[in-house]
């Protein structure tokens, strides 16, 4: 449980101050707890503690992520990507998620490309996919994609309703490319293309 774990956690940095990886273990705790300050504090401390921990600084970008606070989680995750190439396939959805929150569309479709390339059968990178096709104005590869995300997973259907608005709407008409409006993800820790991550989609 999670319970379990944060006692794990704490035990672990009270037995060694400095034990990075204790640190570190606190700091996913504290993003499941979504006590996300604390989590950047014990991503940080562990980083302090080894300067080389590639994946403090994928949990440190996690954190800020989930913060809403994407230009600096992209940093984090740069430092992680520099360590440790073969990162899992996940950050890459993470990295596109905060892209796509700058409205920087372009690169945030280009990493979830590379993304479903390793993994073709996540079904919320078609999602965010489709949406970020569409804030480029490339309505048929938006349509494409979302009917793919539909035909690995139908329940993408019921998927948060701001997400399925950015996905879906580009059915029949192109979007202004670099256009705000409703587009971004609500910025803030519970932004719905986070959410989506968490919630049972691959």
């Amino acid at each position: 449980s999670l319970e379990l774990a944060r006692e794990f956690a704490d035990r672990a940095v009270s037995l060694d101050e400095s034990e990075p990886q204790a640190h570190f273990a606190l700091a996913i705790v504290h993003i499941w707890q979504r006590q996300l300050d604390q989590s950047i504090a014990d991503a940080r401390r562990a980083i302090a503690l080894d300067p080389n921990f590639a994946d403090a600084y994928g949990t440190l970008g996690n954190a800020l992520h989930y913060a809403g606070r994407s230009a600096e989680s992209l940093e984090q995750y740069a430092h992680m990507a520099r360590l440790n190439p073969h990162f899992p396939p996940i950050y890459l959805f993470f990295m596109a998620q905060d892209y796509f929150a700058l409205a920087r569309y372009e690169e945030a479709a280009q990493l979830l490309e590379r993304r479903l390339a390793r993994q073709p059968d996540s079904d919320v990178s078609q999602v965010l996919l489709a949406a970020c096709y569409g804030c480029l104005g490339r309505p048929a590869e938006a349509r494409a994609a979302w009917q793919e995300a539909l035909r690995l997973n139908p329940a993408a259907r019921s998927c948060p309703t701001r997400i399925r608005r950015l996905s879906s709407r580009w059915s029949g008409a192109s979007a202004r490319p670099g256009s705000r409006s409703d587009l971004a993800p609500p910025r803030g820790r519970t932004g719905s293309f986070g959410l989506l991550s968490k919630s049972g989609y691959k």
